[in-house]
């Protein structure tokens, strides 16, 4: 079955913004698609877990909605907090699976989708394995306080209520940093 759900392999590439570079950089997975010169993998009979979630997210094609699924919005808020945990489910070296480990975390994170091809054997180190084509969003630009009241709501997040008069109070509301 597995063989034949997509006719199209469009895969989601998640990237966090640098204010440094002003440009946006990719999370690269342990055995995902995602980088074009990354050699395909082959793992059996177990999967990543998050390589493989992604992977399934995205059967949905270039009409996939990242917005509609709760566990991708936890996702890029521990994208946004720089998680330790999701860190260790990133690729390690020499693939930089975390663009920003060692230093803060993005403050925006997005999600884009791509179709990829297989190209022919590459015949040199720097050839890549894949051709692959932007068809689309996944997600919009995200910031903590865009996804924190559904990660709230959800129960991923602590209150973001002043539990003395249960009235929204934005100076004590809950942050990654907490």
């Amino acid at each position: 079955a597995f063989g034949s759900v997509t006719k199209e392999r469009v895969e989601i590439i998640f990237e966090g913004f640098d204010s440094e570079s002003k440009a946006w950089l990719p999370y690269v997975f342990k055995a995902a698609v995602d980088d074009p010169h990354k050699r395909p993998t082959w793992f059996s009979p177990y999967h990543y877990r998050l390589d493989w979630c992604r992977w399934i997210a995205s059967c949905r094609g270039r009409y996939a909605n990242g917005l509609q699924e709760q566990w991708i919005i936890s996702l890029v808020g521990k994208l946004l907090e720089g998680d330790e945990g999701v860190r260790k489910l990133l690729a390690r070296p020499p693939l930089r699976g975390d663009p920003f480990e060692g230093r803060a975390p993005p403050e925006v994170v997005r999600a884009r989708l791509f179709a990829y091809k297989f190209k022919t054997p590459p015949l040199r180190a720097e050839d890549p394995y894949w051709l692959r084509e932007h068809v689309g969003d996944y997600l919009p630009q995200l910031t903590w306080g865009m996804i924190a009241p559904s990660l709230f709501q959800w129960g991923f997040i602590p209150s973001l209520f002043d539990d003395a008069d249960d009235d929204y109070d934005s100076g004590t509301s809950y942050s990654p940093s907490q």
